[in-house]
């Protein structure tokens, strides 16, 4: 009776046993299936994932041969504009330089004329003045022999020659007149003319090109004031939030051309004063230029982003902030951030280990969040020791 009890006892034991190995089974079953749903969870989210790479590729390969296109026709466009533009300013500098030269001449040939026309005017009143006495002097003549004048006496012979060559000088100093003096001054004026019409031409063309560039530098300026009205307004929210209640803008070096002079960023840190961008620390230039790339990707978003520790200069609640803004932005755009804040990797979507083993860097495949931290401290201590290494 008690060999019967030990033996009841031993096989209740066994069968006890049995049942817990059986649960033990029943359970290690449903891990793994756990496990495998997990894994075809996975694999479903990886292949979402490639099939939208791959169309956001598709997309971004697109709009990239769009604006080549579009880029190298408005440089074809300038670049016609510019040669036009610079045949035209040597042939107006030309027909300057000659029609500088004609209206020399032309001037030349008027104050010849003039003069001219000085000498032939003094010419004829001396000439009419000559004529004159010497109708007077053959009148007296003619008098003189007609009429005989009682007591007058004939005027000595030694005057009348006197007389007779003042007039002959008189003649004399009329000189030679010059007869082409006006056809010259016709032919410059025909010259004048022509260069005259040339130069109107030109001035059209001029006039035409400078319309078509002001109307292009025209568009380039709405285009970037659009843009930079855009990407200001962005800044100065996203800058306000990931600051925690800072001010920031844009100021333009020349706001009358704005294309031709450059842009300045102004930022104000809460409990501190306006200041430039090269005057603050490193923290706060790392925060600003998150800032800015996330304000730029709000107005117009790249397809792909790669971040190299740029929470390294950060504290905490700002790397927090910046992971959260990634990970929230990564809706519209693919970002890589290298880092080894494990404050940042906890948003990431996916983690990918990189360290440094036997000299050479390796990767070390997608881990999991709770293993970065073994990995991070052998890049610390990798670090620690060689100065390289890092952890994505």
């Amino acid at each position: 009776t008690r060999e019967i009890r030990e033996a009841l006892d031993v096989l209740e034991r066994r069968r006890l046993e049995k049942m817990e190995g059986r649960e033990s089974a029943r359970s290690q079953i449903s891990i793994f299936g756990e496990r495998l749903g997990d894994l075809e969870r996975r694999k479903e989210e990886i292949r979402s994932g490639i099939e939208q790479a791959e169309r956001e590729r598709k997309e971004a390969l697109a709009r990239e041969e769009r604006f080549s296109t579009e880029v190298k026709a408005l440089e074809k466009v300038l670049s016609s504009i510019d040669e036009k533009t610079k045949g035209l300013y040597e042939k107006l500098t030309s027909l300057g330089r000659e029609m500088e030269r004609i209206l020399g001449r032309r001037e030349r040939a008027r104050s010849d004329i003039q003069t001219q026309d000085q000498i032939i005017i003094t010419q004829r009143t001396n000439i009419r003045i000559a004529e004159e006495k010497l109708a007077d002097v053959m009148r007296e003549l003619q008098s003189l022999r007609d009429i005989e004048l009682p007591g007058r006496p004939w005027p000595p012979e030694k005057e009348l020659v006197k007389k007779a060559r003042e007039l002959e000088t008189i003649l004399e100093n009329v000189g030679n007149v010059n007869l082409k003096a006006l056809e010259e001054y016709e032919e410059m004026e025909r010259r004048k003319e022509e260069v005259s019409r040339d130069m109107k031409a030109l001035e059209k063309e001029k006039r035409e090109l400078e319309k078509l560039i002001l109307e292009i530098n025209t568009k380039k300026k709405e285009e970037f004031m659009h843009v930079y009205k855009g990407v200001d307004s962005n800044f100065r929210k996203i800058y306000h939030i990931v600051s925690g209640g800072g001010e920031a803008y844009f100021e333009l070096e020349n706001p009358d051309d704005p294309l031709n002079g450059g842009l300045n960023i102004h930022v104000r840190p809460p409990g501190k004063k306006m200041t430039r961008l090269g005057a603050l620390s490193g923290g706060e230039k790392s925060l600003t230029s998150m800032a800015f790339i996330f304000a730029v990707q709000a107005y117009d978003p790249s397809p792909f982003y790669l971040l190299d520790e740029v929470d390294q200069n950060l504290d905490a609640v700002n790397a927090e902030i910046i992971a959260r803004m990634v990970r929230e932005n990564s809706k519209y755009a693919q970002f890589v951030m290298i880092s080894l804040r494990k404050i940042s990797l906890k948003e990431a979507h996916h983690l990918y280990g990189v360290t440094l083993q036997g000299g050479e860097s390796v990767v070390l495949g997608r881990v999991e969040l709770k293993e970065v931290e073994q990995y991070e401290n052998g890049a610390e201590n990798v670090r620690a020791s060689t100065g390289k290494g890092e952890v994505a």
